[in-house]
């Protein structure tokens, strides 16, 4: 989601400044830096094949990163130079650029972080966009010459503060870290899941490549220390077929190609532990597979371990409040009579019954997979699971029990009460009921099975119909962008604390007659970059949680995606000015569109107990 960006103008007039002070020093070490050969590589860089053994690890990985960012330096130079004085709706050295910046970025990040969030935004973007590269890739697609110019000129000295900071190595450590994680991101890119993903043509193989060139050239310096190892071996024959996968003329088998990353992955940190750094995966994978937590092959299809260990016995418990219907003023509806189980803990109505006449209730979301997501409620307004589930609870609209009665009602029934107080030690209370309620839903609703789950730990296959249709949904028809894999949902790895958010015009009902006039965060904000934009749902067990949207409008996932399809709600003719700018006509084949319903309904969906 891209509808703002204007938080990044201003740290760049800064880089700008401290650049004027610095540009004859610059210019001098543009030209003492070898620059790039006919092979795209410093002469002081490592080949493929081999590192120079007598440079520490971490020396050679800056030198790898200080030839990226030399190569990047020169391609917007010329791009200033040739292409956006002459017309920028041909820029033959745009691809090259982004070639360059996807091989040097993780080490960028760690030599100069301010510089390289004006060059590609925050590492955890609160707003999507990918900073001035990002900016300079939408100018190119739309032919805004004088906004291409504007911002290659901020990439140039964005590249050039990046090129001081490298001066100075990288401590060896970091920049091994950084390498292993540059795996799961390839996996990102691939899925075109990321927020500085490129809308440019050829774009997301571009990024690919230049990940897999930069992953080539950082597994070179690490094999200099533990030449033929085994996990070493591993490592290159993956990037070998993740290179020709990434090569074939159509960019098809993503989930095979993905799955492969997470592979990469364990490989690259087994053999970085041989070396004797110390390496993490980049998150904890919810299913282990394997007793060495280094080896799990963690791609960006696999769902996310709990933050905390999960208590058995208070889950237990939350289990059996889940279905009480005395947390319930009316003492006639529970937690689970608008999140059946049966229905992927939705209820398949348009909108839930209100206990008040004059408030209308927004859809019922599925709770599947809520616990892993970094916000909850439609509009984002509630964080945590126990905040989510305290306000249902107290909501006039919902449930409509103070503390007071949550405390008297439980302490009522004395099976329950005596459970409360085995569990809590403090007894009967509404912070412990809602932590009952938390936990049961963290131990019980991201299941991670799924046959995209069980595909993503190399325990089954998908049918060819799903992995065209993960093709689909994360190529043509752009789902991944806001849909973000592995929850399929708007929270992003790898720490899966960013909220992506989207404003896509949604209409009363498939019709596209009328827009909805829910002005969704705009209330929790009141910005007017967040008017009618919600929180991205998740499509996992979409097929079993039918209405869709905040308004329960559209009956069928296919009202769903002829609407998407068709360019959300602008394509009706309504005025959206911050509508999402991936949310624009499709243009689906057939075949395409049979695909990505088959694998909306049959990869994502979970089996019923």
């Amino acid at each position: 989601m891209r509808y703002a960006l204007g938080h990044l103008s201003g740290r760049i007039f800064v880089a700008a400044a401290l650049l004027c002070a610095l540009a004859t020093s610059c210019d001098r070490e543009s030209k003492r830096r070898s620059g790039p050969s006919a092979s795209g590589r410093s002469s002081a860089e490592p080949s493929a094949h081999a590192a120079p053994v007598e440079l520490d690890v971490g020396q050679v990985l800056t030198a790898i990163a200080r030839s990226a960012a030399n190569d990047a330096l020169s391609r917007v130079r010329a791009l200033r130079t040739k292409s956006l004085s002459e017309g920028c709706r041909e820029a033959p050295d745009y691809l090259p650029l982004r070639r360059a910046v996807a091989r040097g970025k993780p080490w960028w990040r760690l030599a100069a972080v301010e510089a390289t969030e004006v060059l590609l935004g925050p590492e955890r973007p609160a707003v999507e966009g990918g900073g001035n590269l990002g900016l300079l890739d939408a100018a190119l697609i739309d032919a805004d010459c004088q906004a291409a110019d504007k911002a290659a000129y901020q990439v140039e000295h964005a590249l050039a503060l990046i090129l001081l900071a490298l001066d100075r190595p990288t401590p060896a450590e970091q920049s091994v870290r950084a390498l292993c994680v540059m795996a799961v991101d390839l996996g990102g890119i691939l899925l075109e899941s990321d927020a500085e993903v490129a809308l440019a043509p050829d774009g997301v193989r571009t990024d690919a490549l230049g990940t897999i060139e930069g992953l080539e050239r950082g597994l070179a310096a690490l094999r200099a220390r533990q030449t033929e190892s085994a996990n070493a071996k591993a490592a290159a024959t993956a990037l070998a077929e993740l290179r020709q996968g990434v090569e074939r003329p159509l960019l098809v088998g993503r989930a095979g190609l993905v799955r492969m990353t997470g592979a990469l992955g364990a490989s690259l940190r087994l053999l970085a532990r041989e070396a004797g750094f110390t390496v993490r995966p980049p998150f904890a994978p919810r299913v282990r597979t394997t007793a060495d937590v280094l080896a799990e092959p963690v791609s960006r299809l696999t769902v996310p371990a709990p933050r905390a260990s999960i208590d058995a016995a208070r889950a237990a418990l939350g289990e059996r409040l889940f279905s009480e219907r005395e947390l319930s003023a009316d003492r006639r509806r529970s937690c689970a009579t608008c999140h059946i189980p049966s229905r992927a803990f939705s209820d398949g109505l348009k909108r839930p019954r209100s206990l008040q006449a004059d408030v209308t209730l927004r859809n019922t979301p599925t709770l599947l997979y809520a616990p892993a997501q970094a916000a909850q409620l439609w509009d984002g307004r509630v964080i945590t699971r126990k905040r989510q589930a305290l306000r249902v609870l107290h909501s006039t609209a919902e449930m409509g029990v103070s503390d007071q009665e949550i405390v008297q009602r439980v302490s009522e029934d004395g099976a329950l009460r005596a459970q409360v107080e085995r569990v809590f030690p403090s007894g009967v209370t509404a912070e412990n009921v809602v932590a009952a309620l938390a936990e049961y839903q963290e131990a019980a609703l991201v299941p991670a099975l799924a046959p995209i789950d069980r595909f993503a730990r190399g325990q089954s296959t998908l049918s060819r119909a799903a992995s065209n249709g993960l093709d689909v949904f994360a190529g043509a028809a752009r789902c991944a962008r806001c849909h973000v894999p592995p929850l399929f949902g708007g929270t992003r790895p790898n720490d899966f604390a960013i909220t992506v958010y989207a404003a896509i015009g949604t209409t009363t009902d498939s019709s596209g007659r009328k827009l909805d006039d829910d002005r969704g965060r705009f209330a929790v904000t009141s910005l007017a970059a967040d008017d009618h934009v919600f929180k991205t749902p998740t499509v996992r067990n979409a097929a079993r949680t039918a209405p869709y949207f905040h308004n329960g409008g559209f009956p069928t996932l296919e009202s769903v995606v002829d609407f998407y399809d068709k360019g959300g709600g602008r394509a009706f003719g309504h005025r959206v000015d911050n509508q999402d700018p991936d949310v624009r006509p499709l243009r689906l084949t057939r075949e395409q569109r049979r695909d990505l319903l088959l694998f909306l309904r049959e990869a994502l969906t979970e089996p019923v107990d």
